[in-house]
């Protein structure tokens, strides 16, 4: 018992090194866009579509608005880093009890520090665009915790979270079509209808309603469309070393080996990521491969999965 207690300590004590050094690389190495800095963000003053994403400025402009003696408790500048912190070091928590849907508890708690191995390539060594803001760690946090409640059917748990996650960033979405993808001939379709429904009605009334409050912001009305972009970037030999090293490369084995997934649901979620592609495609910038980050829970498990089983049938 007392060495249990002894690796869950170091475990922990080696999550918060590791979440401390990656987010201090992020915010050392990356820079804000100027057409949405942090302190416009925090103002409610920023471009839209990127004011929209609102959760964790108006958190800090709430926090920060706290005074005692007449001074703040903290600065904007602090918490932002100790909340981009924090979300780190919950993600690889959450991403352990994901894990541990599909394996031994103490494996789960080793590879869960995977997540440092895949974080570096979608929001550190993308140089081209090394743009950082203060929603996307957050917004993979939310979406490993939304693969956790989806898993386990707790629709208590799942719509406040895809509340909060929503007014963190749109990608919200996703979460629905993970939830269709993994449901559709195993629910009734009348359960299944209710809750696609039910969440598609929750998103469009958030972004319509941070569509108003943000409406006298400069910039686009409620997305960018980069698709010509995207195209051109497509015809351009430099990009692909870059684009091939999302997901630290392993979204091509996943997508090749994918059948070799025995968990269903698991296996359901890597449907999602072409579909995730396409969206981006639309309306992301491919140069920024941080637009692709959520997919790290998703793809990292699969990964994993899949070398287990390639391992075992090799050894057989």
């Amino acid at each position: 018992m007392k060495l249990r207690v002894a690796v869950t300590i170091a475990y922990l004590v080696l999550v918060a090194l590791a979440s401390y050094y990656f987010t201090s690389l992020w915010f050392e190495l990356n820079y804000e866009y100027r057409g949405a800095p942090w302190d416009a963000l925090i103002k409610g003053s920023a471009a839209t579509p990127f004011q929209y994403r609102m959760l964790i400025p108006w958190l800090v402009r709430t926090l920060t608005g706290i005074r005692v003696a007449g001074k703040e408790l903290v600065s904007a500048r602090s918490l932002l880093f100790w909340i981009q912190c924090g979300s780190t070091f919950l993600l690889v928590l959450a991403f352990r009890a994901y894990l541990r849907f599909f394996m031994e508890r103490r494996i789960a708690g080793i590879l869960s520090m995977s997540v440092f191995l895949a974080l570096p390539y979608n929001l550190i060594l993308d140089r081209v665009l090394a743009l950082r803001y203060p929603y996307d760690i957050p917004s993979i946090l939310f979406f490993t915790l939304g693969l956790i409640v989806i898993y386990r059917k707790n629709w208590l748990l799942f719509y406040p979270l895809f509340i909060i996650s929503t007014f963190n960033r749109e990608t919200s979405c996703f979460l629905t079509v993970i939830y269709f993808s993994v449901a559709v001939g195993r629910e009734k379709w009348s359960s299944l209808s209710l809750h696609v429904l039910a969440q598609l009605l929750i998103w469009c009334a958030i972004k319509r309603w941070l569509y108003l409050v943000y409406l006298s912001n400069p910039g686009d009305a409620l997305c960018l469309w980069n698709i010509r972009s995207n195209i051109d970037i497509l015809t351009q030999p430099r990009a692909y070393p870059l684009l091939l090293s999302n997901l630290c490369y392993l979204w091509i084995p996943v997508l090749i080996y994918w059948r070799h997934i025995p968990d269903y649901f698991l296996r359901r979620t890597v449907a999602v990521i072409p579909v995730f592609f396409a969206f981006m495609f639309l309306v992301g910038n491919m140069w920024e491969l941080r637009i692709y980050a959520e997919l790290i829970p998703i793809v990292l498990s699969a990964f994993i999965i899949i070398l287990k089983e390639l391992l075992k049938k090799g050894s057989t």
